[in-house]
């Protein structure tokens, strides 16, 4: 502690504001390492990194299966279902970019963001409730990934497809562990994982819309038909 100096100072990097700690902050009951704001140089997400994740975050296994919602429960075409969803993602995407900007530039996490609106002791309300949506997210990607392991698995061996219920149980611990392996590695392996398959991501996108496409419009064509 004696090393820092007694003040700490905001400075200026590239398009970052990073903060030099000083004693006054390190002392501070509020201060501690984990929420503690990030070194300019520890910010290496460019704007293609986290483009990347929010096609990673709307291109996934939930989308597919609510496109397949909207169309055989719904009614929508498929050209319908696309827009619905895309739309949806865009709103999502406006309150969540707004939301990142501090903590890009301050390199404050979210947290931390929450005590200028809630209070220091407030925030940890939000906290915790933003902490058991992502948990219920998580359980319900790898449910639903766990279920597409089963499904491919179950197209290539029949052994798989008659384990019936239980493989799609060992799908969603193999879903899970995948998960788990990449999390635990830390933010830079997020980051190179979302940008190794945002552009796969994409290519499977547009080869799926132009295989449903013509379906989609054999269906229009055919709901005149007597």
């Amino acid at each position: 502690m004696s090393e820092l100096p007694p003040v700490s100072k905001l400075r200026t990097v590239g398009e970052h504001v990073e903060l030099e700690l000083g004693q006054d902050l390190a002392n501070s009951p509020r201060y501690n390492d984990d929420i503690a704001p990030t070194r300019a140089s520890q910010r290496t997400w460019s704007r293609w990194n986290v483009a990347a994740l929010w096609v990673g975050m709307a291109i996934c296994v939930p989308t597919y299966t609510l496109g397949g919602v909207l169309t055989a429960y719904f009614g929508l075409s498929v050209s319908e279902a696309l827009w619905t969803i895309l739309v949806a993602n865009i709103v999502v995407l406006v309150p969540l970019t707004l939301n990142a900007f501090p903590g890009t530039r301050y390199g404050i996490p979210c947290p931390v963001v929450l005590r200028a609106s809630f209070g220091i002791i407030g925030s940890n309300v939000p906290s915790l409730i933003r902490a058991v949506v992502a948990c219920g997210w998580f359980g319900i990607q790898t449910l639903f990934g766990g279920i597409a392991i089963h499904l491919l698995l179950s197209a290539v061996s029949d052994s798989w497809a008659a384990l019936g219920g239980t493989g799609e149980v060992i799908g969603f611990f193999i879903f899970w562990v995948a998960n788990v392996v990449v999390v635990i590695r830390g933010s830079e392996a997020i980051k190179h994982l979302e940008s190794l398959v945002a552009p796969m991501l994409l290519v499977v996108a547009i080869g799926l819309m132009f295989w449903a496409m013509p379906k989609d419009a054999r269906s229009t064509t055919g709901q005149g038909m007597p």
